[in-house]
């Protein structure tokens, strides 16, 4: 059964980067390990339970910080558009 289920895996894992950002590759590859370690049964099924806990919690605060991160960024690029706007608008008339 595991000999099946890897090279399918693999496959879908193949298929499936050439389109996924890179949150996605780090889940396809969880999958792969998920799909050896299970074939191989045992005490590895509850560490493979683990690392995809581990994996989504990573992947998780990786997401949330990107994103803080883009929002911080467009909010500082209005602040200067808004206050280089305010501030041509009264030297201008100056000038």
């Amino acid at each position: 059964m595991s000999l099946l289920v890897v090279p399918m895996v693999t496959v879908v894992k193949a298929n499936a980067l050439a389109h996924s950002s890179s949150s996605s590759r780090i889940v396809e590859v969880v999958v792969v390990v998920v799909a050896v370690t299970v074939g191989g049964g045992g005490r590895g099924a509850v560490l493979v339970v683990v690392l995809i806990v581990a994996v989504v919690v990573v992947v998780g605060v990786i997401v949330v910080v990107v994103v803080v991160v883009v929002v911080v960024v467009v909010v500082v690029v209005v602040v200067v558009v808004v206050v280089s706007v305010v501030v041509a608008g009264i030297v201008a008339p100056v000038l």
